[in-house]
């Protein structure tokens, strides 16, 4: 038969599956079930072309998500269900075909349907393990065939992950590191030269282990970044699908460093692996796993560094692969800083234990019973829990109050008025929900960056933002950072005077020295905001100085380097807010990552996700043009990113502004669009490939539109 219709024609199969009442595992299931339904290889495979989900699992999936809902199977543990009385009264009495207006005869499946987030996909019900299972195979293949028995993932027949052949990959990445320049891949290459296939083909396997969580890469860029390693030396993985399988269904978001310093997490993997292989203990024991990551692994790893490496520095992979390795005990949270918000959100339910890790743990225990099993700490609901409280604000603007900006020639922001989210949101083309995490961020830090590729409206939104945030013009200044741009210009400095022809020299206060005393002087209720643009375009810990300090510890002063003696100690105001903004291409910023993100929240425009331009489709729709013009310029600018992603990653994608022409609807206007901005920047990304023609070829309008109309007949045929 072809593929099930939707997800309730598979509900009934599914039940007669697993009605011998054993406990059967979820991925063995969703097999089984295509064999009976005669569901071919290439129908299992068929995808989405929207967000590129494979079809079948996801109908299968969702059905497996309502019946545990409506109490028909029971998830004993991650990734393994079994039928219930409940379901096998459903066999034998229930319709021939089950469905949702079925299912609603129980409570619990009521209350689940009406809990549910908008998201679509088994992640909506929490239980992260229904998409994460085969992750969860692939990361228990990495400890029984690597760990155990030292064989490879990817070449299982081999004998790969010999203690000698860890430490020479662990010496050349880590310990004679390339620090220059180039792409990781290409410094990888190098790095691999003098070694033997078995390091090659372990590479590629510790990569495979780096990419199953985050959900920072597309699936075929984690494929094709897992294969380079082999094809350096013309090998061929024996057992591909075990790692491919589960890039289809990433965790979740890893974080920037995590993705940034992929030698570092590498590092740690490998130092971990080595430490499994000599140390032998039980690996499926959530607290030996722990001793070798924390006792043995990390500070192996730190002490074999050339460059300044702690604990923090591969916190990210620390976290990951024991939330692979025992996902019951360990939570799918890539961020420390994140798991100790949770923990101290439910502290009274986290016991005495002061292990984070054993206190999450019974914080689970004693949430499942109110959340379900397997819940998400991600979904909105309980996100908004333990994250960020959202200020307590009225939509409407704020009294206005007289701005003392222009008393110390602080430089205004004339921006037409915003006078509610609803009318920021119509002018910025996004979304209430949007602006309204934008804001509860700035509240709650008082320091935003907003990042995101060139043309994805970064400043637009930082200066429409701050004028609607502060509620008064005047009380928004704007700066751009560059690389001559000093501490002199920004807190204080020496300036040349002349008088009557003669020069002398004056300690003089920067604009934002002088934006603070305006604030100080102002209603404490006044909002003062400060954009700093390009905010990565210049040395930061040049021109900051004590303001590094003093954004972390607001309300604490700190003396002035080359201040008068006598003068008072600098300090920024409690109603002084600070947005800057970030292009993701310019890596001069890496190595200051920490040293910002300490002190700033990170909001990321990404032009498109899943599929979808939101930003560029609400302006679209305000444009005197045609449906069939819309969906063009829309289904165009989706596949150029798309690509683009595909080749560079989501941070190069080619922002939503380029697209925002009157002339979008007249001919030719594609032709002048690449010819005149987007080909430059196209060209920009790709210099250093050694097949950049080729990839531009791909990447022109004619090219693209043809994919998007083959992709467009797979899923018309689905």
């Amino acid at each position: 038969m072809p593929l099930p219709v939707n997800h309730e024609a598979c509900m009934r199969p599914l039940l007669e599956l697993v009605a011998d009442g054993a406990v059967h595992r979820l991925a063995d299931v969703r097999e089984e079930l295509a064999d009976r339904l005669r569901v071919s290889a290439d129908e299992r495979d068929m995808r989405t072309a929207s967000s590129g989900k494979p079809i079948y699992r996801d109908r299968m999936d969702w059905a497996r998500t309502d019946l545990v809902q409506a109490g028909l199977l029971e998830a004993v543990r991650r990734g393994h269900i079994v039928i219930t009385p409940r379901g096998r009264e459903a066999l034998e009495s229930g319709p021939a075909e089950l469905d949702r207006s079925y299912l609603r005869r129980y409570a619990e499946f009521e209350a689940f349907l009406s809990r549910r987030t908008r998201s679509e996909g088994p992640l909506a019900s929490g239980d992260w393990a229904v998409e994460a299972d085969d992750v969860l195979a692939a990361a228990s293949e990495f400890r029984e065939r690597c760990l155990l028995a030292g064989r490879g993932l990817l070449l299982p027949s081999r004998e790969i992950w010999k203690i000698e052949t860890i430490e020479s990959v662990f010496h050349n990445l880590i310990e004679t590191p390339n620090l220059g320049p180039g792409t990781f891949a290409e410094k990888l290459q190098g790095q691999l030269a003098d070694l033997p296939d078995e390091a090659y083909a372990l590479t590629a396997d510790a990569l495979a282990v780096y990419l199953l969580y985050p959900a920072d890469f597309l699936a075929p860029t984690k494929r094709y970044q897992v294969r380079q390693p082999l094809e350096w030396r013309g090998l061929a993985p024996e057992d591909p699908g075990i790692v491919d399988r589960a890039f289809d269904s990433p965790i979740g978001g890893a974080g920037m460093f995590y993705v940034q310093r992929r030698d570092l997490q590498l590092g740690f993997i490998l130092a971990f692996a080595r430490a499994a292989r000599t140390m032998g203990g039980d690996l499926h024991d959530p607290t030996e796993l722990a001793r070798l990551a924390d006792d043995v692994a990390i500070p192996h790893l730190i002490a074999s560094a050339t460059e300044s490496v702690s604990a923090r520095t591969v916190s990210g992979a620390r976290n990951i692969v024991l939330s692979l390795l025992a996902p019951d005990y360990y939570e799918a949270i890539a961020s420390t800083n994140h798991k100790s918000k949770v923990a101290a959100r439910w502290a009274d339910l986290a016991g005495p234990s002061t292990d984070l890790d054993r206190r999450l743990y019974e914080i689970r225990r004693s949430l499942t019973e109110r959340y379900g099993e397997g819940f998400n700490y991600y979904t909105p609901e309980l996100r908004v829990e333990w994250d960020i409280a959202r200020p307590v604000r009225p939509r409407g603007r704020p009294p206005r109050a007289v701005s003392q900006a222009n008393a110390v020639g602080i430089a205004e922001q004339a921006i037409e008025e915003a006078v509610s989210l609803e009318d920021l949101a119509n002018r910025v083309h996004m979304t209430v929900d949007e602006l309204e995490r934008l804001e509860a961020l700035l509240h709650s830090k008082k320091q935003v960056i907003i990042e995101g590729p060139p043309g994805s409206g970064k400043t637009f939104l930082a200066e429409n933002f701050a004028d609607y945030f502060s509620a008064a013009a005047g009380q928004v200044a704007l700066v751009q950072f560059h690389q001559s741009y000093g501490y002199e210009d920004f807190i204080q400095g020496i300036r040349p005077r002349t008088d009557s022809g003669s020069i002398s020299y004056a300690l003089v206060d920067g604009i934002f020295k002088r934006f603070c005393d305006a604030a100080r002087h102002a209603d404490k209720n006044q909002r003062f905001v400060f954009i700093i643009d390009e905010i990565n375009r210049g040395n930061v810990a040049r021109i900051f100085g004590e303001l590094m300090y003093c954004l972390e510890y607001r309300g604490r002063s700190v003396p002035l380097a080359g201040a008068d003696a006598g003068a008072p100690p600098f300090s920024i105001p409690p109603n002084v807010y600070v947005i800057g903004t970030m292009n993701n291409t310019d890596r001069s910023l890496a190595q200051l990552d920490y040293a910002l993100r300490r002190r700033f929240y990170f909001y990321r425009l990404t032009p498109v996700e899943a599929g979808r331009a939101p930003v560029l489709e609400r302006w679209l729709a305000k444009q005197p043009l045609s449906n069939g013009a819309r969906a063009a310029v829309r289904d165009l600018f989706v596949a150029l990113n798309q690509r683009v992603t595909e080749i560079l990653g989501p941070d190069f994608q080619v922002g939503h502004s380029y697209f925002m022409q009157a002339e979008v609807d007249s001919d030719g206007w594609s032709e002048a669009l690449w010819s005149s901005a987007i080909t430059p920047l196209l060209e920009e990304y790709l210099y250093n490939r050694h097949n950049r023609e080729q990839l531009l070829q791909e990447l022109r309008p004619e090219h693209l539109v043809e994919s998007t109309v083959a992709a467009d007949d797979v899923e018309e045929r689905t």
